[in-house]
């Protein structure tokens, strides 16, 4: 069966018929994805789809994969849904349930995908899937199928599509995985779907030097560990000493931001010092016991041996401090039967693996619960706006004399939000931490760590809020340590603070 492509072979003087194009969109998938980096470029997704869809069918949003010889088909879109939640989500103009008679009005079938659980996933994937493998039987043949969505659940439909002898095209952000990029003949990527949004509405976009060879999308990951890097050399090379790790990793996660940082796992290594260690320069050294620092060969001495331990291991192992982890007190009673019934070395405590593989803030159990109290009021009264309500939320805990860090802030809004959660007046202290525990255990089953019941009944001892009986206890306690310490120390006893 020959395939309709206007890449094929055809007769001198006949011109190419029309590429047959099934477009597919997930709107809160690239909503979602384009609202964390760019909020203009979200808004302008949503309102206006007649802009960019014209441009995408015109070829000039996508980046392909092999080439074409410099030909641009022609395409002639035969189906175009857009699957999105129906339900209002907070005050969000921008949402589904707002928007989508723009994408009626733009020609798009809307398919309204509800919530099925209660984390809000609205199954719109599952659809789209179904909706392609008949659409793969169609009359007239679909030449094209085009998925607007950086979800790599999709991998087995591409695999099916490519199998069928079907041209794809594909979304990509920067949390792409290469799996699903690797399959696609053809990628929509942030970058350009961002730039072709703010020039279309006649913002200015940055000019980049033009080239006459065709690009070939590159791995996100290595993107990431590029930026890393060269942040990390540039603040090396600007200091007149050595600098602490910890200091690295936080002046870093500030200026690239939680994107290309946190949610890539430090570019795919897991870890900062990790990553550090394999794609650093050898100009560069670090070292390997505490305290942690990173020095230049020729511009610094090496630093001396020193017995006080780094703050990154502070804030795991270090028990009086009464916002940080204790993480000797956190073994659950699987890992303490386990460590007594089994030979060799003991298990590491539920809480440091935690912390080891979703870098969340290592914050204390009540720490975290203020946290969460003064998060909901914030989203309450003032609504949900990322920085702002980061920022806010640490005024409020100035306020009540509560050390709160606006990073810690965004790192937990950001893994609410990656969960899927949509934050509306109605939220409370409750379902945010419910939310953010979530988010924490599927993270660590990404990794291949998943936890036992019994490992997410601690979870919800460090995560969630407790009754007003447990409170009251708890702050009782929280009074009585911190008189004791000062009255060892000398210090005046602290007065107690309600929160």
């Amino acid at each position: 069966m020959n395939m309709r492509d206007s890449t094929s072979e055809l007769t001198i003087g006949t011109a190419p018929p029309p590429r047959l194009t099934a477009l597919f969109i997930d709107f809160d998938n690239i909503y979602i994805s384009l609202l964390s980096r760019d909020r203009f470029a979200a808004t302008h997704f949503a309102t206006n789809p007649v802009a960019w869809t014209s441009a995408l069918l015109a070829g000039g949003l996508s980046t392909s994969a092999i080439d074409n010889g410099g030909i641009v088909p022609r395409r002639r879109m035969i189906i175009a849904r857009v699957y999105g939640n129906p339900v209002l989500k907070n005050k969000d103009r921008s949402s589904f349930a707002y928007v989508r008679n723009h994408f009626m009005h733009a020609g798009y079938e809307v398919i309204d995908c509800p919530p099925l659980t209660n984390q809000l996933k609205n199954g719109s994937d599952i659809r789209m899937v179904l909706d392609m493998r008949d659409w793969l039987e169609h009359n007239p043949r679909v030449d094209e199928f085009v998925i607007m969505s950086g979800d790599s659940d999709f991998v087995p439909i591409l695999l099916r599509l490519r199998a069928h002898d079907r041209r794809t095209m594909i979304y990509g952000g920067l949390q792409t995985a290469k799996s699903y990029t690797s399959l696609a003949d053809e990628i929509i990527t942030e970058d350009a779907l961002v730039s072709f949004l703010h020039k279309s509405a006649g913002r200015p976009v940055q000019k980049t030097a033009p080239s006459t060879a065709r690009q070939i999308p590159t791995d996100p990951l290595d993107e990431a560990r590029r930026e890393i890097i060269e942040e990390v050399s540039k603040i090396v090379e600007a200091s007149d000493k050595p600098v602490s790790m910890e200091l690295l990793a936080t002046s870093v996660r500030n200026t690239i931001g939680l994107k290309r940082t946190i949610d890539t796992k430090w570019a795919g290594h897991g870890q900062f010092s990790v990553l550090l260690a394999q794609a650093l320069s050898q100009k560069f050294m670090l070292s390997s016991t505490p305290p942690y620092m990173v020095w230049h060969k020729e511009l610094h001495k090496e630093p001396a041996a020193q017995a006080e331990p780094s703050l990154a291991v502070d804030a795991v192992k270090k028990p009086n401090n009464r916002e940080l982890v204790d993480v000797e007190q956190t073994k659950t009673s699987d890992e303490k039967t386990d460590s007594s019934d089994k030979a060799g070395p003991t298990p590491r405590p539920l809480i440091e693996n935690i912390l080891q593989i979703t870098d969340i803030p290592a914050l204390s159990s009540r720490y975290y619960q203020r946290l969460f109290d003064l998060m909901a009021t914030e989203i309450a009264q003032n609504g949900f706006v990322f920085t702002k309500t980061a920022d806010n939320t640490a005024q409020r805990g100035k306020e009540i004399k509560l050390p709160v860090d606006p990073e810690h802030v965004q790192s937990i809004l950001h893994r609410i939000r990656r969960h899927g959660h949509w934050f509306n007046e109605k939220d409370n202290a409750m379902s945010l931490a419910q939310a953010f525990r979530d988010s924490v255990i599927s993270e660590c089953a990404e990794a291949d760590f998943n936890l036992t019941q019994a490992q997410q009944k601690s979870l919800d001892d460090w995560f969630l809020p407790v009754d007003s009986d447990q409170q009251a206890s708890l702050d009782k306690k929280d009074s009585v340590a911190k008189k004791s310490l000062a009255k060892q120390s000398g210090e005046p006893a602290p007065k107690d603070v309600a929160v």
